[in-house]
């Protein structure tokens, strides 16, 4: 490729340039039939797997050897998930590299060339379904569990972590094993039958979108910035397309110290109601004769209008309007069965701010976004929901090191502290901390499963067919913090610990102590300055001189010290006993010394004054 820069003849370097893009047809080709070739492998064997799996197996060696079939496709799925991305990034390279040779500029139309490869639309969601599907009719058997409800209320605990797009696949098969893929409206396990055929088209993600409300005086995110007793936060939600209904929801923090755990509440309203209900000229009591004629217990009745008229009265005595956007694809592990174990993992995240003008008839807006409003989230969030003490194998899943700790982060005051940074006391700690060092220089690209990410200021994203339909009211804009996180470095986050008050108080101590230790010296000092004797004198300042030194030394170290407790930095204090030790033998020494000195010359003294 070097020659082609060196070549005058503009035939002779068309020539060239022609012979480079047959090369790369060739190796394409090569790459989609090596790539089809291993998805219709995998289906192949999951398919055999799926028909095995439905007869009951007493057999714990055939058992054994099943489960070992499954690993294989797994392990087989994430290999093709890391191959395409580095093949990805490969020939974009490769073509970045002819352009700065040839000086042409094949880079864009070859990146939206790639979006139709096959190699790049492999659907992994369906085959990562089936796979789960086939775990779990593998340990729990082929009876049909029945669909999962939701629940109105949800009173878990909640930890949260990053994944890096090219682990999002692996954490995926690392999960299923324990725990299957939750679908609404889709029962869990293989229920087909020996001569159907297994379905590798359903996706394993469902579109969630989330408004959030707050104040001019963002009072919501600074109270559960600060996670203030009872802090509020009200938003609404939907499920795929805009509908007929959505779901309002308000979630309610409370501290340790109150019996009481945080809780989620939410109720159904019909989104044709939505704006009249937040004006307040339409009351939730309008709908309870028919939720009693359609056999609603009195008690669900009585929690949700209580709900209902609660935020209601929230939303217009705090004059709270839609400020942020969520949209995001969420991945949920759940059984059917029980809700004491959930794991969801959001991908291909949006974080969008609300316009003030939300448009006529309209409660929020419902049309395209202005590019600049809307946040790329470059990675996964994966949020592991307890009920009681997790489960072995969720400590085994932490501890792969696949997981980039995310505590206390929110999407509600990630998106406030990016859109509204300007308008608010406080940003999340995240921010001061370098939490996520992700941005990327001009022009540059990486892979991700299902989509391209493409940097700031560059050519228009490039985004494959599967997944256009759900993101084409989100235009892009590649950002994850502002601009002065330029590292491409990815940190997990610093969060806020509460500092214990002993820990304050064992500093103070230390202080203390030394100070009684300085003290003593230079009381020794000050008895040796006062003998009237020069050997004495010297030897007392000296004294006085060091514990003087020492001391403020020490109140310096509390200093540093007590900052390194307050952010969260270890402190260790190599100097100090270093310092301490000789000067000590130092003065020890020069005491007996000097007394010596002292005791000599008074022995001769009187040896003269005797003669």
């Amino acid at each position: 490729m070097d020659q082609i820069s060196l070549i005058s003849n503009p035939n002779e370097r068309k020539i060239k340039q022609n012979t480079f893009y047959k090369v790369l047809d060739e190796e394409l080709a090569k790459l989609n039939n090596f790539c089809i070739g291993k998805v219709e492998q995998i289906s192949s064997a999951l398919s055999f797997i799926a028909k095995k799996v439905q007869v009951k197996l007493d057999n714990m060696a055939e058992r054994h050897f099943l489960e070992q079939e499954i690993d294989g496709c797994a392990a087989d799925l994430c290999n093709l998930d890391s191959f395409v991305g580095l093949c990805y990034i490969t020939l974009v390279g490769i073509v970045e590299q002819f352009d700065a040779i040839s000086g042409t500029i094949a880079r864009v139309w070859f990146q939206a060339r790639l979006d139709n490869e096959q190699f790049c639309n492999i659907k992994f969601d369906g085959l990562l379904l089936v796979l789960s599907d086939v775990y779990f009719t593998l340990t729990h058997g082929n009876e049909e569990k029945g669909e999962w409800n939701p629940p109105d209320s949800f009173d878990r605990q909640t930890t949260k972590f990053f994944v890096r797009p090219e682990h999002i696949v692996k954490v995926k098969t690392m999960i299923i094993k324990h725990l299957p893929t939750l679908v609404f409206g889709k029962n869990q396990g293989i229920v087909t039958n020996w001569k159907t055929d297994i379905d590798f088209s359903i996706s394993d993600s469902a579109s969630i979108t989330s408004v959030y409300f707050d104040n001019e005086n963002f009072d919501q995110y600074h109270g559960r910035l600060f996670r203030e007793e009872g802090a509020t936060l009200i938003r609404i939600r939907w499920y795929g397309k805009y509908g007929k209904s959505v779901f309002i929801e308000q979630k309610t923090h409370h501290e340790g110290w109150v019996d009481a755990m945080s809780v989620k509440e939410r109720f159904q309203l019909k989104s044709k109601l939505v704006k009249r209900y937040l004006e307040g000229s339409w009351m939730f009591e309008k709908v309870v004769p028919k939720l009693v004629d359609a056999g609603m217990k009195p008690e669900k009745i009585s929690k949700t209008w209580g709900l209902a008229n609660e935020v209601q009265n929230n939303v217009m005595t705090q004059n709270l309007k839609p400020v942020i956007r969520t949209h995001y694809q969420r991945t949920a592990f759940q059984l059917t069965t029980t809700n004491h174990v959930r794991i969801s993992l959001d991908t291909e995240m949006r974080i969008t701010k609300e316009p003030k003008d939300p448009g006529p008839n309209n409660w929020a807006h419902l049309g395209q976004f202005d590019p600049k409003d809307v946040l790329n989230f470059p990675l996964g969030v994966l949020e592991i929901k307890l009920h009681d003490y997790p489960p072995p194998w969720v400590l085994d899943l932490v501890k792969e090191g696949y997981l980039i700790r995310a505590e206390r982060f929110s999407k509600f005051q990630h998106g406030i502290g990016y859109h509204y940074g300007d308008k608010v006391h406080t940003l999340p700690h995240w921010f001061n901390n370098n939490f996520v060092n992700f941005k990327v220089s001009e022009g540059s690209v990486w892979y991700s499963p299902g989509g391209i990410t493409i940097g700031p200021e560059s050519t228009p994203t490039v985004i494959p067919k599967h997944i256009k339909s759900s993101l084409s009211s989100f235009p892009r804009h590649d950002a994850l913090v502002p601009t002065h996180f330029l590292n491409i470095e990815i940190d997990p986050i610093n969060p806020i610990k509460k500092i214990e008050p002993k820990v304050l108080l064992a500093s103070e101590r230390m202080i203390i102590r030394w100070s009684k230790l300085m003290l003593l010296w230079s009381s020794l000092g000050i008895y040796f300055v006062q003998q009237h004797n020069t050997a004495q004198t010297i030897a007392g300042y000296i004294l006085i001189s060091i514990s003087v030194l020492l001391l403020f030394y020490q109140l310096y170290q509390y200093t540093v010290r007590r900052n390194g407790i307050l952010k969260n930095v270890v402190f260790e204090d190599k100097l100090g006993p270093n310092l301490l030790v000789p000067m000590m033998i130092f003065g020890i020494i020069l005491t007996c010394v000097f007394e010596m000195t002292v005791n000599e010359t008074v022995r001769l003294s009187k040896r003269i004054y005797v003669a």
